[in-house]
């Protein structure tokens, strides 16, 4: 699992949270017998929060596999869309491997900060962007070329937004909107 530059970590099995020790509530785990013995130098108690982040740190995150040198990365050129800033902290990761990509939610915050709407109050919000991207390399001997190479391909989507292929009046149109400044 990779986060960010500081926060690469071994996440166990499923099974390996299974047959661990549930703690004082039902979140964390002691691992007991990992089935990769490196995750004990990693970490001995894993649970999902330890894969969190805030928005603004949050461009990418993904998964490298073990087993085959690929990696699978969401990938969010821009935040503006995020609920509650780019401080607000967000799960990325749960094990599974299952990567989040959250758009809202009210983790870390607590219901009372959610939105609420009126029955037939007139909404809309654009969700996104979210970008799935997937990569490989030819040596298993370095995985960390994959995480780099995400960050590189996060540059590419940043640099790249406001996408110009929607359609949407509600999205930005970076050729209308300079057009618009121009005027």
């Amino acid at each position: 699992m990779a986060v960010q530059d500081h926060k690469p970590k071994l996440m166990p099995l499923n099974g390996d949270r299974i047959k661990g020790q549930t703690l004082d509530y039902r979140e964390p785990v002691l691992l007991t017998n990992p089935t990769n013995k490196d995750i004990n130098c990693h970490v001995l108690v894993d649970y999902r929060y330890l894969y969190s982040s805030e928005h603004e740190d949050s461009r990418v995150h993904g998964w490298i596999s073990q087993n085959l040198p690929v990696g699978f990365w969401m990938i969010a050129p821009s935040d503006e869309f995020r609920a509650r800033g780019p401080i607000k902290q967000e799960l990325t990761s749960n094990v599974g491997p299952t990567v989040l990509s959250k758009f809202s939610s009210t983790h870390y915050s607590g219901r009372e900060i959610d939105t609420y709407y009126g029955k037939g109050e007139p909404w809309k919000k654009v969700l996104g962007p979210a970008f799935v991207y997937l990569n490989s390399v030819s040596s298993p001997e370095n995985p960390r070329a994959l995480w780099e190479d995400a960050k590189q391909q996060m540059l590419k989507e940043v640099e790249s937004w406001p996408y110009d292929f929607s359609r949407s009046k509600d999205f930005p149109n970076p050729i209308k909107d300079e057009a618009r400044r121009e005027t």
